[in-house]
């Protein structure tokens, strides 16, 4: 077997562990985008069957293997596997350097780089600039640059719009290259319609993913100062580039992924621009050979001390047993909270209301169907959504409510449906943060 096989190898067994070690208990959105995922895996249908502000594309990538197994275990395998692919083209292209890459994709302080690793579609908008950088770079169909733009409107219709841009130079320059890019580009999208039309989801797909943005952008604003100065930074950075190679669309492609930042400056979403603009750093300096061994010893430093700093944190663990979740780590007096939760709720009629990540775990674990209610954050309801929301709840009837206290100071969650259920209901029980209500 030759050495890059079994570096390969080696790297898809690296991230795989990261994942069940490290991210497991730092999951973020993880169980929101494994939830898509499962929900497919159901037999749900995406805008139809429960609410979803994307294109569908990156949930169906990573629901593949979950018709065999439903299983987060597999999204994890799924995971490792693009990364590894990730870091064959960041070879590919950076060559020896692309350890350095790595080594910044292990970081977690004080640039969040390792919260990146997670399945999501902004992971695969990451991997699909790289491709993206890869056939620029060496010259490949510009049918096939433009179907891969076309893609990245397929995984996240902003980011998406804002990536083709850079392609409009060759309007000016070579209309010929200009027409077969925006040929591949609108391959991808009619491909994407022909799915909404089949599915007849058009009118929701539209009015979800683009009617809900002025929603989505009047409550969404969160501004960290410390990642916004970095942003700001970056950005400087990344003109200065253009200015000195005004002819590499390399550069006008990370620039224009800056905006993946708007309206959420914060640790997650600014971390994503910077890895992107790592790439165009790294591929500027100069390294000796020499330093390749302590960057690779550095790489699996920093992949311990973030598994390790991560169980000091958060104390007492425990191997999750619950179904679609087996074999991930989770904080011990978290799962007995649940276990609590659940056999309260047993064979009742209820609605989760609380945070968007816990009410798709409650769902998967409960092996429940996900609905119009999951994820009720401002702008996933479409135009005028949150008063939709609003309507359907006050119809429901001898339902109980599980509310999470932590929503009254997150911006993103729908204050209204808060303090509506906790206006005309009655409380009937608490668990720590989480309180139960009932409705007749």
């Amino acid at each position: 077997m030759n050495k890059n096989r079994i570096k390969y190898i080696l790297l898809f067994i690296f991230f795989f562990g990261c994942l069940i070690l490290f991210f497991s208990m730092n999951r973020g959105d993880c169980y929101i985008n494994y939830g898509f995922s499962y929900a497919i895996a159901k037999g749900e249908i995406p805008y139809q069957d429960f609410n979803v502000i994307l294109p569908p594309l990156s949930m169906y990538l990573y629901s593949i293997l979950l018709f065999i197994h439903n299983s987060i275990i597999i999204i994890y395998l799924e995971q490792a596997l693009l990364l590894t692919i990730l870091m064959y083209f960041i070879f590919e292209l950076l060559k020896k350097k692309g350890y350095i890459f790595l080594l910044v994709l292990t970081i977690f302080f004080p640039i969040a780089f390792s919260t990146i690793l997670f399945p999501s579609y902004n992971f695969l908008l990451i991997l699909e600039l790289i491709i993206l950088i890869y056939l620029e770079k060496n010259k490949k169909s510009d049918y096939l640059i433009g179907l891969l733009l076309g893609l990245m409107f397929c995984t996240k219709h902003t980011i998406g719009i804002i990536m083709f841009i850079p392609t409009i130079y060759y309007l000016f320059k070579d209309r010929k290259v200009f027409i077969k890019r925006l040929l591949g580009y609108l391959i991808s999208i009619f491909i994407l319609l022909i799915y909404l039309l089949i599915t007849n989801t058009l009118y929701k797909f539209i009015d979800l993913c683009f009617l809900g943005l002025f929603s989505f952008g009047n409550h969404n604003v969160e501004i960290d100062p410390y990642y916004l100065t970095l942003l700001i930074i970056g950005i400087i950075i990344n003109i200065y580039y253009i200015f000195k190679d005004k002819k590499n669309i390399t550069n006008y492609y990370i620039l224009a992924f800056s905006t993946i930042a708007i309206p959420l400056a914060e640790f997650y979403h600014v971390s994503l621009y910077l890895l992107a603009l790592s790439y165009l750093i790294i591929n500027n300096i100069n390294v000796k050979d020499k330093y390749i061994n302590p960057i690779k010893i550095f790489i699996v430093l920093n992949a311990f001390l973030g598994t390790l700093t991560t169980f000091l944190f958060l104390g007492d663990t425990k191997i999750n047993n619950y179904k679609h979740l087996k074999g991930i780590i989770e904080r011990e007096n978290y799962l007995q909270t649940i276990d609590q939760i659940n056999e309260y709720l047993d064979n009742k009629k209820v609605i989760y209301l609380a945070r968007g990540s816990e009410n798709y775990y409650f769902k998967i674990i409960n092996e429940k169907k996900l609905d119009y209610y999951d994820l009720t954050n401002y702008g996933n309801y479409g135009y005028n959504g949150e008063q939709k929301l609003l309507n359907k709840l006050k119809k429901e009837k001898d339902t109980y409510y599980l509310l999470d206290e932590t929503v009254k100071i997150d911006n993103q969650y729908i204050q209204e449906i808060y303090e509506y259920i906790t206006t005309h209901s009655e409380l009937k029980k608490k668990f720590k943060n989480y309180h139960i209500y009932y409705k007749k």
